[in-house]
């Protein structure tokens, strides 16, 4: 929601747009490592606890952004923000896995994707028109109060899903053992790193499309805020496409081919700016394609993740979100190096990390089809030639 005023906080703190995106290279690390946090205490005490507590630190959180007087208080209240809302991301994805499993697993991903897909669409608009009304600092107390909204539905209508086996786990094992448990599976370490190189071209998005449209490119934040808007329509059309793709495709098939679609799109978008046969429209239009490809990866790939070890869902959970925000803060912090060079850096950046994603995933599948890898719920397939 604050991303189209990144410009407008640079201009009222007296600091450079580029430093102000540390806040979102802030908000990744504490929204990354806070979910290890969160899904140990989960597997102790359950899912309910946790989320009333992170939604507190969210709220708290917010309010401190919008008293923010130098660009230092604002990274560290981001910081707090982000510890703060990733109990819920780690908490759903738990909750989902408590109760499914298999192909109906990634159809109710598919389902949260759609729900999620919302903000995205909705967000980036409402913080350009809050922005030209209000300022930036009421961005951040509308936040603050629809986190006191969540925190109070929380509490009085969010049932609890652990399940006995996973309370059971957590009695006899330390957190710590849990996650290396976890990490000394090869198959659940090659998702995590897929997982986030996937992830990163949507990280690169929100990073780098503000300041680029409208520092490089000259478009206000209003015109701007409705490429944001567009990107999230499209991730949730392909969130609910990705349903019927399911029905006659395994996850694994559906994420190793947009991989690799996704990759292509932004190789020849490049070699046609590199020609001078494109400018920012198409530069642009080629970044929501390739991001919008994300609601068509994300549900299968964090069903086919979580299917590795279900009795530790909570620690796997946590591992799947902080690897994602953590390749996200990294990736923040990286386009805050980059030179603008008319997108073309920023489309490159998505052309590496998906193919990296793809490598990644047809390696474990060699190994596998060698009889390297054992047989998990969710076998791995060829995926169809592209």
């Amino acid at each position: 929601m604050y991303l189209p005023a990144l410009p407008a906080i640079g201009r009222s703190l007296h600091t450079p747009t580029a430093s102000v995106q540390l806040t979102v290279a802030a908000f990744m690390i504490g929204i990354s490592s806070g979910q290890l946090f969160w899904g140990a205490l989960s597997e102790r005490v359950g899912r309910r606890l946790p989320l009333l507590i992170g939604f507190g630190l969210f709220v708290l959180s917010c309010c401190a952004c919008a008293a923010a007087g130098s660009l230092s208080q604002l990274i560290v209240a981001r910081l707090f923000q982000g510890l703060g809302a990733c109990s819920g991301m780690a908490m759903a994805r738990s909750i989902v896995s408590d109760r499914f499993e298999g192909t109906d697993a990634a159809m109710m991903f598919s389902w949260q994707h759609l729900i999620m897909g919302v903000a995205p669409v909705l967000a980036p608009i409402a913080g350009a028109a809050v922005l030209s009304l209000f300022g930036w600092r009421a961005i951040f107390w509308i936040l603050a109060a629809l986190g006191a909204s969540l925190l109070a539905f929380i509490w009085l209508r969010l049932p609890e899903s652990r399940t006995k086996e996973t309370a059971l786990l957590a009695l006899s094992e330390s957190r710590l053992a849990a996650y290396g448990a976890l990490l000394r599976n090869h198959r659940v370490l090659i998702h995590l790193f897929a997982a986030a190189l996937a992830a990163m071209p949507l990280m690169t998005w929100y990073s780098g499309a503000s300041p680029l449209f409208q520092d490089s490119f000259g478009w206000s934040a209003s015109e701007s805020s409705w490429l944001f808007g567009i990107m999230g329509v499209l991730i949730v059309g392909a969130t609910q496409f990705n349903r019927r793709l399911l029905r006659r495709y395994r996850p694994a098939q559906v994420i190793r081919s947009i991989l690799a679609l996704g990759a292509i799109a932004c190789l020849c978008t490049v070699a046609t700016v590199g020609a001078g046969l494109a400018g920012p429209p198409l530069i642009a239009a080629a970044m929501i394609f390739t991001v919008s490809l994300y609601g068509l990866v994300s549900a299968n790939m964090q069903a086919c993740a979580l299917a590795e070890d279900r009795s530790r869902s909570g620690s796997m959970s946590a591992l799947f979100g902080c690897g994602i925000y953590a390749g996200g803060g990294v990736v923040a912090w990286f386009v805050t190096l980059m030179p603008p060079a008319g997108g073309v850096s920023m489309l490159s950046l998505m052309a590496v990390e998906l193919t990296a994603a793809w490598l990644l995933l047809r390696w474990m599948d060699a190994r596998a089809s060698t009889g390297a890898a054992v047989e998990t719920p969710y076998p791995t397939a060829p995926a169809p030639k592209l």
